[in-house]
């Protein structure tokens, strides 16, 4: 069983993002989502724009904001409260916004 360490305080976004970052699973399941699911054509269904943001979210949190870009530009104005209100600093609507002008300036 795995554990995780106690730590007696929580990472910060920064922190987090740099053990998303380090993480080889991780970054697999987000080169497969955004290759094997993002980039093929295919309609689009009832959870699509909550997969977006989800991929939006894991693709900003490791610094991968030219990946990000087409992401935000299909998600548009729509954010999904889930998961960008856990990045925590600044509220997710805040978050969200932030992260896609990152994603706008990488391209």
């Amino acid at each position: 069983m795995w554990e995780q360490k106690r730590e007696s305080q929580p990472p910060t976004a920064a922190e987090m993002g740099e053990r998303w970052r380090r993480d080889p699973v991780l970054r697999s399941e987000l080169d497969t989502a955004l290759t094997g699911w993002f980039h093929r054509p295919a309609p689009r269904h009832a959870d699509w724009l909550d997969e977006a943001n989800f991929l939006a979210y894991g693709l900003a949190r490791t610094g991968r904001d030219a990946d990000a870009a087409p992401v935000f530009a299909s998600i548009g104005k729509f954010i999904d409260g889930i998961p960008w209100g856990w990045w925590g600093e600044l509220g997710g609507d805040a978050d969200f916004v932030r992260a896609r002008r990152r994603a706008r300036r990488a391209v």
